[in-house]
């Protein structure tokens, strides 16, 4: 009798853990509010977007509203900023609000300022570990696009931007992403085009702001509904 009580309370612990493994509880709780925080760099902000409030978070942020009309978004994005910026204040005052939805977007500008892969796996699990263990928010993380289609890179290559960096980058994010238990977004399999980017050929304009929204939805969207 002792043997299947152990049985079963180990059962029971086994579905609690799969059932919390993407950020405790469910954001779609009915009656709950939504507070969608964004964590990123110039992306986030909406750089390149006419107007900013096109950018892919708020995007994102209006279409959380037309299903959970308590959608509240707030925005840490920090144009310029690296993966140790944002695992400063950003990251604090994210969690700071309580968020049931989080995105992260960074390591373009690591990337380009010749970040170690290593390095920014360590801050990078150092940030989903706080969101994980002081949130109950799913949170979203995506990995890098080619930098290396982006007009700016093609007219000017630059040593620490190559396939081979991205790659580096890209699974090392698909690593700490599955050990911390959060989503992974695939903007590396987003189409790019010379029609994505902004003046500068490097931020997103309004149509590559909406391709990354679009990867980014695709994920979020069932988990608010």
């Amino acid at each position: 009798m002792l043997t299947r009580t152990l049985h079963r309370l180990v059962a029971i612990a086994l579905a609690i853990s799969l059932a919390t493994a993407c950020g405790g509880s469910s954001p779609t709780a009915p009656g709950a509010a939504t507070t969608y925080a964004a964590l990123g760099a110039s992306d986030a902000v909406g750089i390149g977007a006419a107007p900013l409030t096109e950018g892919y978070v708020y995007v994102i942020s209006r279409r959380m509203q037309g299903i959970r009309k308590n959608t509240r978004l707030s925005n840490f994005g920090v144009a310029g900023a690296n993966i140790d910026d944002i695992a400063g204040s950003p990251l604090q005052q994210a969690i700071a609000e309580g968020p049931r939805v989080v995105t992260l977007w960074t390591g373009s500008n690591d990337v380009v300022r010749g970040a170690t892969p290593a390095a920014f796996a360590a801050s990078l699990d150092r940030i989903l570990s706080e969101l994980r263990s002081r949130t109950s928010a799913t949170v979203f993380v995506a990995d890098l696009a080619d930098l290396t289609r982006a007009p700016v890179f093609r007219s000017q290559p630059d040593a620490d931007v190559t396939a081979d960096r991205l790659t580096a980058f890209n699974q090392a994010i698909e690593a700490v992403v599955a050990a911390r238990g959060c989503v992974l977004v695939r903007l590396s399999t987003m189409p790019i085009d010379d029609g994505i980017f902004a003046g500068d050929g490097f931020h997103p304009n309004n149509t590559g702001h909406g391709r990354i929204a679009d990867l980014f939805w695709a994920a979020i969207e069932p988990t608010v509904r």
